[in-house]
């Protein structure tokens, strides 16, 4: 296939030595069907092994791979690579570096509210249930984090917003028969009531209908 020369734009910041991010220039030459992170990988293999950012499937099963391309969270393997593209790392995370953000806060958040499958008992005895269609539309959430980077209100240091992931993981244990928490009482502890002034909806780059499954029908 015919290559395609283009430059890019990336955001380059060292916490351990930088005072602020900075953008670095980059020429290459791809193929048209290449992607945001094929880019990538290409600049780390053959011009700047230190370029700093993460993937992990390569096609929108993990999403560890996104960034801000041209200012709007989007999944790096999914995303045609431009010529003139700015990427830079998610709003709202600490930068570990480059274009990797560190995703613990969100985990640790997680995992303090108890967003997760609380059965009645220890050893869960179905095996076999039935749930919504709305639930697959759902379960599509691979955790890329985008929806938070992008929402007005997410902010890691407060602890009374959930944000949109929280949101689709209430509504997917809310729909799943054998947990036994209020997940709509636990929705409006988390704030969910900010959602019904906000105009954005909750763009999701892997299809999850976020505001109309997770977050209209909690309000």
């Amino acid at each position: 296939m015919e290559g395609m020369k283009l430059e890019i734009r990336i955001s380059r910041f060292d916490p351990q030595t930088d005072t602020g991010p900075r953008h670095q220039k980059f020429k290459i030459t791809v193929t048209r069907a290449e992607t945001v992170l094929g880019a990538l990988q290409q600049l780390y293999e053959s011009q700047d092994s230190t370029l700093a950012f993460r993937f992990g499937c390569r096609f929108k099963g993990c999403g560890l791979c996104t960034i801000r391309i041209n200012g709007r969270a989007r999944l790096a393997c999914t995303t045609r690579v431009e010529d003139g593209m700015e990427l830079a790392p998610l709003d709202r995370f600490p930068i570990v570096r480059d274009l990797w953000v560190d995703r613990r806060p969100v985990t640790r958040f997680l995992a303090r509210h108890r967003l997760h499958l609380v059965p009645a008992t220890e050893r869960e005895s179905v095996s076999v249930f039935e749930v919504p269609p709305v639930y697959e539309e759902l379960a599509r959430c691979v955790e890329c984090l985008a929806c938070l980077s992008e929402c007005p209100y997410f902010r890691l240091e407060d602890d009374g917003f959930g944000g949109p992931l929280t949101f689709v993981k209430i509504a997917m244990l809310h729909h799943d028969p054998r947990d036994t928490v209020d997940r709509r009482a636990q929705a409006a502890e988390l704030g969910i009531a900010r959602c019904a002034v906000c105009e954005k909806h909750c763009r999701c780059p892997g299809g999850v209908p976020i505001y109309r499954a997770a977050i209209q029908p909690f309000l």
